[in-house]
């Protein structure tokens, strides 16, 4: 064996014998020998002293002679960290360098499809249609909306907002059209600012586009799109937008009313006036027969006046009828319609005296006064013109207007009226009078009798405790030995057995004295003390409280004072 047997090992190369060294990082010598190091393919790597090539990760790339996995780039289209792993560039995004930088996403206002994954280029990108816009890194075309100011549908071109609308927000929703009032001349507008206020007194539709579009509202009129809208005048309306002059109210009618926007407010002149069309005041009405003017109203005749021509407008023209007379209505017009008025009756031409005193006429005309009912009249001096003015005379009570009754005896009444008769006699009077009007028909019971007020008859005096009577007579009082505890005619009670009373006019039995010791009386009602005699069987003096008995072999079979 010589040196030269000595052989470079793989992934080192040298002369046979030595020395050898290894292969540099990017080469490679798979075979023992004197060879040299062969360079690693792109797309490959080594290290230093291999044997053989690396292949590098999936969706990288390196250049020839690559040494080490970081020489390992990203491909175009893929991202991640040099020596991998790498990952696709998701749709919406691009790359178009190799290695480890981010994918770029697609600019706002375009999109790609959700298939354009790893894109190499800008150009995947796609515009988004015309008036629209999306956010970065959009997928589909219908995350393109339409820009503020443009409408239609998600993905689809946009079209500006057309004059007389505006569109504050992206999508695909309506455009918003100005308000009815207003109007814009500016398309693809994106604030309501945009939409100008019509000038005064005029309005326009909703979505209006001009100034023209502004009209005079109702009540106002001038040419559509100003600069002004007057009122339309007294006397006239205008119920409709738009420029048509206004409506004259017509003729026998008028209206104060400015700006007026129906034909409601032309009022009809009163009743017998008249006025030319287009009058702008009440004052412009003039009144006919049966009427006059209060400044600028027509106000009819009152009634009980006449008023025949229609020269004189002010209220002297209103002609009063004779007295006693009157008219049925206001706005009379002639002397005939003066009738006698309620109260009077007709008594020759024009003339109607006032009713009689008791009686009363309720209705205008010639018809005769009627007598009011039975115990009624009517006030002194008045021309009585109801039924109700006959009302009860003194000492009679009832309704106003019926036929009134007596007051009742131990009654009176002393005024007229209705009042009902609620003046009584006094307690302890009476009266027999019915239809009374004084107190002066009260007479008085006995001095011991009593009676309650409105007493109606001289039986209803009744004789006081202790007295006795008949009712309506003389009461007495009652005699020693009785008493009498009740109003009324009923007799005196006399004292019991074995009691006596000296008092005269007594009112209860308390006044019946018992008897003293061992006595009693004969009978009832007895007056004094010596009435009390000893009893059977007992002897002593009669009203002594001594009595003493029969001693034995002795009796007594009678009351009194014997042994």
């Amino acid at each position: 064996s010589a040196l030269t047997d000595c052989v470079c090992k793989k992934g080192y190369t040298g002369s046979n014998g030595g020395p050898c060294t290894a292969c540099n990082g990017g080469w490679f010598k798979k075979n023992t020998g004197s060879a040299a190091c062969v360079i690693c393919p792109a797309g490959d790597y080594s290290d230093e002293a291999a044997s053989s090539c690396k292949t590098c990760p999936a969706n990288t790339d390196s250049a020839a002679g690559s040494h080490g996995l970081a020489s390992c780039k990203c491909n175009i289209g893929y991202t991640g960290s040099d020596g991998g792993p790498c990952t696709i560039c998701p749709a919406g995004t691009w790359k178009g360098t190799s290695g480890s930088s981010p994918c770029t996403e697609c600019s706002s206002g375009t999109w790609t499809f959700p298939s354009d994954t790893g894109a190499t280029a800008l150009d995947t990108c796609r515009s988004c249609a015309q008036g629209s816009s999306s956010s970065p890194a959009s997928v589909l075309y219908t995350q393109c909306r339409c820009n503020i100011g443009y409408t239609g549908r998600d993905g689809s071109p946009c079209a500006p907002c057309p004059a007389g609308s505006y569109k504050v927000a992206n999508g695909s929703a309506a455009c918003t059209g100005c308000a009815a009032g207003t109007y814009s001349t500016a398309s693809a507008a994106t604030t309501a600012d945009t939409c100008v206020s019509c000038h005064d007194n005029s309005t326009s539709n909703f979505f209006s586009d001009a100034a023209n579009d502004c009209r005079c509202v109702a009540g106002y009129t001038g040419p559509d799109g100003g600069p002004t809208c007057p009122q339309c005048s007294t006397g006239s309306y205008k119920s409709w937008v738009g420029s048509q002059a206004c409506m004259l109210c017509k003729a026998g009618q008028y209206s104060a009313s400015l700006g007026a926007t129906a034909d409601s407010v032309c009022l009809t002149c009163p009743a017998n006036t008249y006025s030319v069309a287009g009058s702008g005041a009440v004052a412009e009405c003039r009144a006919n027969v049966g009427y006059y003017m209060v400044s600028s109203t027509p106000t009819p005749c009152p009634i009980g006046t006449y008023k025949d021509t229609g020269l004189n407008n002010s209220e002297a023209g209103c002609t009063q009828c004779y007295v006693g007379g009157t008219t049925l209505f206001d706005t009379s017009v002639s002397i005939s319609q003066c009738l006698c008025d309620v109260g009077y009756t007709k008594s020759g031409t024009n003339n109607c005296p006032a009713c009689a005193r008791g009686k009363y006429k309720a209705t205008t005309g010639p018809k005769s006064c009627t007598s009011c009912p039975a115990n009624t009249n009517t006030p002194d001096g008045v021309a009585a013109h109801k039924l109700t003015l006959c009302t009860c005379n003194a000492g009679y009570t009832g309704d106003d207007g019926t036929a009134c009754t007596a007051c009742p005896k131990g009654s009176y009444k002393a005024a007229t009226g209705n009042a009902t008769c609620s003046d009584l006699c006094a307690v302890n009077t009476y009266s027999i009078t019915s239809a009374a009007v004084s107190a002066t028909v009260c007479l008085d019971c006995d001095a011991n009798a009593q009676s309650p007020a409105g007493s109606g008859a001289a039986t209803e005096c009744k004789c006081n405790v202790g007295y006795s009577g008949s009712d309506g007579g003389a009461c007495t009082a009652c005699v020693a030995g009785r008493y009498k505890d009740a109003v009324g005619s009923a007799a005196c009670t006399r004292c019991p057995v074995a009691t006596y009373s000296a008092a005269v006019g007594a009112v209860n039995d308390t006044v019946c004295l018992t008897c003293p010791g061992i006595t009693t009386t004969s009978s009832t009602g007895k007056t004094v003390v010596s009435d009390c005699k000893c009893n059977k069987g007992y002897t002593g003096p009669d009203g002594g409280g001594s009595c003493t008995t029969c001693t034995a072999g002795k009796y007594k079979d009678a009351i009194g004072s014997a042994s």
